[in-house]
């Protein structure tokens, strides 16, 4: 259940800076033949959407589970979990320097004979411009985050051992400040990069039964989550007006998530609740295809490449993005 829940924190929390958008706010008039990004698959744009544009984003992630990092950052082989992942990222302008954006999520795990469907939390942000320099100059985004309770997080199956589990219960609050920059590499190659710094201080949870935090039938009390950090970095280099290569690095760190109130027992030993502290970091290489300036496809992997106290996962993803 720990591990399960590990990567639910993971999914519910980034998909509130799963966006990216083809389209000319990240990317303003340098050139006839300037380049056409989406964004890469992870790290936030730094530019707002203005009022009267939205930009709509589908993902379909497909991650094997299929390892854990002990505390000494050492993977040991599990037993696999299948997740199968839809978000639908929706971001709108309210002003010029101010916009709006939620991400519906819904999951399918499978693991040996259980199969589940879930529907996610949902993570809501509101941005404001800090500062844009014209053309492909700075620009700073602020972001407060948050994620509503919207999926099932207690009374899980032990039947189904707690793959029902769609969220975690809480509203995990959270700022974040993004940088991001285009530069010019000679006649017809672009560089654009993003750098994501975010910090969530959650919510304490009550509980009741087996929960996404762990427990059984008569666990009873409150948990407190850890608070965690998040640094993406995203680049994506232009080789064509249409084609781009594109890459996310991933930090995370999260603190000791805490329990009070009775665990509940079986056969005398209590329930586990709870989790040390732990660290990830990831790296999701991708090829992006425009259509055009407002229409693009990107498509690639996501996949740990060290951890400590936390899952290990490969994910396949594709995207389809539309601006306007």
């Amino acid at each position: 259940m720990n591990i399960f829940k590990s990567y639910l924190i993971r999914f519910v929390v980034l998909c509130s800076p799963l966006i990216g958008f083809a389209s000319s706010p990240d990317m303003p008039h340098i050139t006839p033949n300037e380049p056409w990004f989406t964004g890469p698959l992870l790290t936030p744009t730094a530019n707002v959407v203005s009022k009267g544009h939205y930009d709509i984003q589908s993902y379909v992630f497909f991650t094997n589970i299929y390892g854990q990092y002990n505390a000494h950052w050492k993977n040991h082989s599990m037993p696999h979990v299948f997740v199968g992942s839809f978000v639908l990222d929706v971001q709108f302008g309210l002003s010029k320097i101010c916009d709006f954006q939620f991400n519906p999520l819904v999951l399918y795990k499978h693991q040996k004979d259980i199969h589940t469907w879930a529907f996610g939390d949902l993570p809501i942000s509101l941005g404001f411009q800090l500062y844009k320099a014209a053309p492909a100059g700075l620009a700073i985004k602020l972001r407060f985050l948050a994620t509503l309770p919207t999926g099932k997080y207690q009374h899980l199956s032990l039947d189904k051992q707690g793959l029902d589990a769609g969220g975690l219960g809480g509203y995990f609050p959270g700022i974040a400040l993004v940088f991001g920059r285009t530069f010019q590499m000679g006649c017809s190659y672009f560089l654009a990069t993003r750098l994501s710094l975010s910090y969530y201080l959650p919510t304490p949870v009550h509980v009741k039964g087996l929960n996404s935090y762990g427990g059984g039938p008569h666990t009873r009390g409150k948990v407190f989550p850890g608070q965690f950090f998040i640094a993406l970095l995203g680049l994506e280099w232009s080789f064509t007006q249409r084609f781009v290569l594109a890459c996310d690095l991933e930090y995370i760190h999260t603190n000791k998530t805490r329990f009070t109130g009775d665990r509940g027992h079986l056969n005398g030993i209590p329930h586990l609740i709870g989790a040390a502290s732990k660290e990830q970091i990831s790296i999701a290489p991708a090829l992006e295809y425009n259509f055009n300036q407002n229409v693009g496809i990107i498509a690639g992997c996501w996949f740990t490449i060290a951890g400590r106290n936390i899952p290990a996962f490969a994910s396949g993803v594709i995207s389809l993005n539309i601006y306007k």
